[in-house]
């Protein structure tokens, strides 16, 4: 298992592992019409250059099994997501702690994110707090309910 910065070649496999852990992960919370919204058609350049700028990925044996994004130097973590097939094996923690580590390194004093809620658990056990439901504005044209949740870092 290795964890490192994802380039534009790993965009397909971050957009494939993020629309699987979405279908997989957030059926019961959102409608289905919204899911399929949210996860069909191709990724695009904007997605592309967000991966490249912002996103590391967690490999196993060559093969991309979880990615998260942090933008420097507002602490904003974004995009975590871990394979159904990984789902339940610590890989979201890695990456996290991943994410955070990056941002102790770069002064930041507190990470920010918005939670889907299905995901708000994890980032409670984490040690995120927030409860507040607001809308989070999808680049793809809609909205839905996430949670805004921050953690300080010791």
């Amino acid at each position: 298992m290795s964890i490192r910065k994802a380039t534009t070649a790993d965009t397909q496999a971050v957009f494939d592992v993020r629309s699987a852990a979405i279908l997989h992960g957030s059926r019961g919370h959102y409608p289905d019409e919204l899911l399929e919204r949210w996860t069909d058609g191709a990724p695009g350049e904007g997605f592309a250059a967000f991966v490249a700028d912002h996103c590391y990925v967690l490999e196993i044996d060559g093969r991309v099994c979880a990615c998260g994004a942090i933008a420097i130097p507002d602490g904003q973590i974004d995009s975590l997501f871990v394979s159904p097939a990984q789902m339940g094996k610590g890989l979201g923690q890695q990456m996290l702690a991943f994410l955070e580590q990056l941002a102790r390194e770069a002064g930041i004093a507190e990470v920010h994110l918005q939670s889907t809620l299905n995901a708000a658990p994890f980032y409670r056990r984490a040690g995120f707090v927030g409860d507040a439901i607001a809308p989070y504005h999808s680049p793809r044209g809609f909205s839905l309910d996430s949670i805004p949740m921050r953690k300080q870092l010791g």
